[in-house]
């Protein structure tokens, strides 16, 4: 365990929504870095939450704080459902609290054959104005 004044640090578990990665939370790792160790999670690796949640905590710190945004948030609220010992504070954003429904779930079956098919960067391409306005995309181009 990392101390600063003899105060334990607990270490920050990020997660991500659909869609986003690490730079997601590029001002919350620019702030909080260099007081506490900071995990970013990728949110692609598995179909379904149970598993997202399990590879989390499989790779996590003992202890942890934990945050999510959005479809993380949900994420993260599963890991508070096999976990609960292990999670020391949560903070969860712009999220659903209820069991994710079923048409959503098949909602991403598409996407996901799609992205098998096609490859990420054209589906995102096909996603990306449902997200964000024209003038957005313009503006933000080459880090989308």
């Amino acid at each position: 365990t990392i101390h600063i004044m003899n105060i334990p640090v607990i270490p920050l578990v990020l997660i991500p929504g659909m869609m986003c990665d690490a730079r997601l939370y590029t001002p919350q790792i620019s702030a909080f870095s260099h007081r506490v160790p900071i995990h970013i999670v990728p949110v692609s690796t598995h179909n379904n939450m149970q598993d997202l949640a399990r590879d989390i905590l499989d790779n996590a710190p003992p202890i942890f704080a934990l945050a999510g945004l959005s479809m993380g948030g949900i994420i993260a609220m599963e890991v508070l459902r096999q976990a609960p010992h292990r999670i020391a504070k949560l903070a969860l954003l712009d999220t659903n609290p209820k069991a994710e429904a079923e048409e959503v779930k098949q909602s991403r079956e598409p996407l996901m054959a799609s992205v098998q098919q096609h490859g990420l960067a054209e589906v995102m391409a096909n996603t990306i104005p449902k997200y964000f306005s024209p003038d957005e995309i313009l503006s933000t181009k080459n880090n989308l």
